[in-house]
């Protein structure tokens, strides 16, 4: 009733006597004399009198649909707590400017160097590919200066090759930049190796460069064919590849015996021939040792150059 639109309609102003008087005499001249005060009233009139209420009448405010449309209730205190509950599950609340970041933000924040992200130059085993080819550069440097610093720092580098393909999966962090850096990165240490000892074994200096031509070679062959035909890496072999092949590429222990062997080899031979005298005994049974797994890793060389040339040759007779 004390709505604004309500209060607008105001009632109406009172009239003069003689506009009355004029109102009721041309009122009664258009519309039938109204029965006396004592006269008995009809059905028809006693039903309208007592429903007044609900029919158009002079008292705006009390029109029904006025009366209805009433002030909202006031709620209870649970019902605004069960309101605003639902209020914030169907829609976000919009953290405050001095609120503090949840736990999980802030640890997906600071982890972000630990995920796969778009700097790929600084992943994780990339970052140790890179001190890997530092400690590699080093210990060549100081190959016929410090045997010992050399053996250290070249064994650390070799630490670091297992490492980054570790680290690559375990952050998913495998990608084709790392994937080309580390094989670049195996293939010049070792012709590094091998041009050390060709410089100490004057009479081997041919064998050392059919090694590191062998070496490049092979997998060079290799990682082209497996690039061209769309192979998910140079070590996605098919089941038809030969079987010691499919031995190295797939069986990590036999792969990471072999490599360990080779750059061993290397290592002892020329600690063995810089030092002889003072290079401890162990490290004539560790050189013996590894030419076991060296020849193994020469023999599958081999074998991998083969199947890639025959791999080319099969591809160019397709395309005749």
């Amino acid at each position: 009733a004390l709505y604004v639109p309500n209060l607008i309609v105001m009632p109406p102003a009172k009239r003069t006597a003689s506009a009355r008087r004029s109102t009721k005499t041309a009122s009664a001249k258009s519309s039938p004399r109204a029965p006396r005060a004592n006269a008995p009233s009809s059905p028809s009139t006693t039903s309208a009198t007592s429903n007044w209420f609900f029919t158009r009448h002079d008292a705006v405010a009390l029109y029904v649909p006025n009366l209805i449309v009433m002030p909202p209730a006031k709620r209870t205190a649970s019902a605004r707590r069960s309101t605003k509950t639902a209020s914030a599950k169907s829609s976000p609340r919009a953290p405050r400017a001095n609120a503090p970041s949840s736990p999980s933000t802030t640890s997906a924040t600071s982890n972000w160097f630990f995920t796969r992200h778009d700097a790929v130059a600084l992943y994780v085993p990339n970052l140790i590919g890179y001190a890997r080819i530092a400690c590699a550069a080093y210990a060549c440097a100081v190959a016929f200066d410090d045997i010992y610093a050399f053996f250290a720092f070249y064994l650390l580098s070799f630490v670091c090759d297992e490492l980054d393909g570790r680290f690559a999966r375990k952050f998913n962090q495998c990608s084709e930049f790392g994937r080309v850096l580390d094989m670049v990165t195996d293939r010049l240490a070792t012709c590094a190796l091998l041009m050390i000892l060709a410089m100490e074994y004057r009479e081997w200096y041919l064998a050392c460069i059919a090694l590191a031509s062998l070496d490049v070679a092979s997998h060079w062959f290799h990682t082209y064919v497996y690039v061209f035909i769309g192979a998910d890496g140079h070590k996605d072999l098919s089941p038809s590849s030969n079987w010691l092949l499919r031995t190295y590429y797939t069986n990590r222990i036999f792969m990471g015996f072999c490599c360990t062997c080779v750059e061993v080899f290397y290592m002892t031979a020329h600690v063995l021939k810089s030092a002889p005298d003072t290079a401890p005994t162990f490290f004539y049974y560790i050189f013996r040792i590894a030419a076991t797994g060296f020849a193994v890793k020469q023999i599958a060389n081999v074998s991998q150059l083969i199947a890639a040339v025959k791999t080319l040759m099969e591809i160019d007779r397709v395309g005749m």
